[in-house]
């Protein structure tokens, strides 16, 4: 390489770092592009599977409680204690935080939760999620219109 009339010498040295600082800028842009948003996209699905496993495994505790019940080996008063006792008792890993269950009615008064075992009894309807929305409220109105 010439400047100026006179040769200049790359060492050896700075081709490498060369090579190297285009080796890192082209994984940076692999990792960034392409390998991140899959990794993401995996841990997002793997934490709706288990969420899904917990959820089938509760309605199974469920269902069983009911045909308890319905053989009359409990009372309907029996059944739903032993099914909230249940139901409270169960959590699993969602990848970001453990997961957990809640029960209210259509009220809405929070019938068991065992992160807020406070507010159990309480009409929760003026409860507010971070945008200011009530979010007791709105599980209410969910289950009214899609069951």
């Amino acid at each position: 390489m010439t400047r100026r009339g006179r040769q200049i010498r790359v060492s050896i040295l700075l081709k490498l770092l060369g090579v190297f600082f285009v080796v890192i800028a082209a994984f940076a842009c692999f990792w960034g592009y392409w390998a991140l948003p899959r990794f993401q996209a995996d841990k997002m699905r793997d934490a709706e599977d288990k969420t899904r496993n917990a959820v089938e495994l509760a309605c199974g505790a469920l269902d069983f409680v009911q045909e308890m019940e319905q053989a009359g080996l409990m009372t309907a008063d029996q059944a739903q204690a032993y099914a909230l006792q249940a139901i409270g008792s169960m959590a699993w890993d969602t990848g970001t935080g453990d997961g957990t269950f809640w029960v209210q009615d259509t009220r809405p008064v929070l019938l068991m939760d065992s992160r807020n075992p406070g507010l159990v009894g309480t009409n929760v309807s003026g409860v507010l999620d971070e945008a200011g929305d009530p979010i007791y409220q709105e599980f209410v109105s969910i289950a009214r219109s899609e069951g």
